[in-house]
């Protein structure tokens, strides 16, 4: 799950039916906004406009460092000061997107975590339709790379942390990590420990840092703009993994598959939740669920931070799944399908059928909200907001490089999964 980041937060949001009527130099959006999905949620009402961007990066792409740039749909956050609209109606800003352990279809390697710095375009295609799709019209350029190390600039790995014990630092809680057989990619080395990361979520700190979640831990950790690890946050026992849980003994699933958590201006959360196994590279490619839903609390909705339910085996739940007693859940509200035919013809990508480009990948983990006018907020009781959402590609190519670019892969799936993005209009 990418919880942090909400540059976590991943593919993009449009405007469907704008006018694109220029005046002055500035692009007015109409009146009266299709609507294409709407529910309301904690009292508060959100509106899905449509989808109203659509790009992608090459599977082969590569970092300044020569390995593949891949994974960057785990999480993604885009500097907000940077988002603007220029004169010609396209919007132009920064993101940061947060790969995750590397490529590891065939067992984890010794990738040392980074964020990657993007420039984002995104220009308008008000007229596009299943008859006249568009093309791509988010541009995505990569413009630079933050290597991630532990507090004594050690570089971290992607490697399963294991049972040999944690890591220590002080003024740090108890740090998973790896022992790395030789360089960690099947070569000779000299088989040291390092800061186990599998970054899921990524956040932007006002002073130039980076807040990251990873699933190793689970931790959040804090970096600096160097990438150098500044802190590290150990949620309490009861969220801590003590024992392999993922399926039961007739194989079904335990863990249904949230990935992004975003806050939204509301004060409720968007989640990203998924059905997996299906897609672009799968062996089946339709999904059935694939959406960016809405979490509302109330003043009803209980608060368990407490020792009671922090502690080990401070279960909320009986063993069949039913809330203990005086616990009150917040509410979930379904929103925007990414599955939505209608709206994936008008850029000629599809969900189901033929495994081509075209066809939506598999993992979609990462939400970022940008503005659509920021004059709304003067000017309008709605706000209209694109969102961004990047697909994790899994590092799936046929030329793929890592170890700063002297480990050469190619997936046996047989695939080149281009990195996509998806952007959504809607207000709030």
């Amino acid at each position: 799950m990418a919880p942090l980041w909400n540059c976590s937060l991943s593919s993009l949001l449009w405007f469907l039916s704008l006018s694109n009527a220029v005046s002055g130099g500035r692009v007015y959006p109409p009146k009266d906004l299709p609507v294409v999905g709407e529910t309301t949620c904690g009292g508060h009402t959100y509106q899905y406009h449509g989808l109203a961007g659509y790009g992608v990066v090459p599977s082969d792409a590569v970092d300044k460092y020569g390995d593949t740039l891949g994974g960057i749909g785990s999480a993604i956050a885009v500097e907000q000061s940077s988002w603007q609209r220029k004169r010609d109606g396209s919007y132009e800003g920064i993101a940061w997107a947060l790969p995750d352990r590397g490529w590891n279809t065939n067992g984890t390697l010794n990738v040392q975590a980074r964020v990657q710095k993007l420039s984002l375009k995104l220009t308008l295609a008000p007229t596009a339709s299943a008859e006249n799709p568009s093309k791509p019209n988010l541009q995505i350029k990569y413009l630079d790379t933050i290597l991630l190390t532990g507090p004594d600039g050690t570089p971290t790995t992607g490697i399963d942390a294991d049972a040999t014990g944690f890591i220590s630092f002080p003024g740090f809680p108890p740090l998973p990590g790896a022992t790395i057989n030789g360089d960690g990619f099947g070569g000779a080395g000299p088989g040291v420990r390092r800061i186990s990361l599998d970054c899921e979520g990524l956040a932007l700190g006002r002073d130039g840092s980076f807040w990251v979640s990873d699933e190793y831990g689970p931790y959040v950790y804090k970096f600096s703009l160097r990438g150098r690890m500044l802190q590290a946050i150990q949620p309490p026992a009861a969220y801590l993994p003590r024992h392999y849980t993922e399926e039961d003994p007739e194989k079904a699933t335990l863990v249904a598959s949230q990935s992004e958590i975003h806050y939204l201006p509301t004060g409720d959360l968007m989640i990203l939740a998924r059905d997996s196994g299906f897609g672009h590279g799968q062996s089946e490619s339709r999904s059935v669920y694939r959406q960016a839903d809405i979490i509302s609390k109330s003043r009803w909705t209980t608060d368990i931070k407490s020792y009671q339910y922090d502690r080990v085996n401070g279960s909320i739940a009986s063993s069949t799944g039913v809330l203990k007693a005086g616990i009150r859940p917040v509410e979930y509200c379904p929103f925007i399908d990414y599955n939505l035919a209608s709206e994936l013809a008008k850029f000629g990508l599809h969900n189901g059928g033929e495994q081509d480009r075209f066809l939506l990948n598999e993992k979609w983990e990462s939400l970022a909200l940008v503005p659509v006018d920021r004059r709304d907020r003067r000017h309008h009781k709605k706000h209209e907001y694109f969102l961004i959402s990047f697909s994790d590609n899994d590092y799936i190519t046929q030329n793929g490089r890592l170890n700063f670019g002297k480990f050469k892969y190619a997936d046996q799936s047989g695939f080149n999964l281009e990195t996509q993005a998806l952007v959504f209009h809607l207000s709030l």
